[in-house]
């Protein structure tokens, strides 16, 4: 059976292709891209897992190598907006 958020996750979607048709092929676009896949069923699947049997049982079923994605995430992103972006308003490039 299908989680509730999932359910109404996937209405809007089912909305747009029956009374917007040119809407419809957008959505039939971003639903084929990879990323979409990707996030469709890898993070939601471990949000899933989180909210059945905890943060302790994702780890063990995702690995260290989940956490080191995670961190590498973060990692990249702070060092865009708390290193890279000030130095660059700070030097007149941005």
């Amino acid at each position: 059976m299908m989680p509730k958020f999932l359910i109404a996750w996937r209405a809007p979607v089912s909305l747009l292709r029956k009374h917007h048709r040119g809407f419809g092929i957008i959505v039939n676009t971003i639903q084929q891209n990879l990323l979409f896949r990707f996030y469709k069923h890898y993070v939601i699947d471990s949000i899933m897992i989180v909210r059945r049997a905890g943060f302790k049982e994702l780890i063990r079923q995702r690995g260290r190598r989940f956490l080191l994605i995670i961190f590498t995430y973060y990692l990249v992103r702070d060092a865009f907006v708390y290193i890279l972006i000030p130095y660059c308003l700070a030097r007149g490039i941005l």
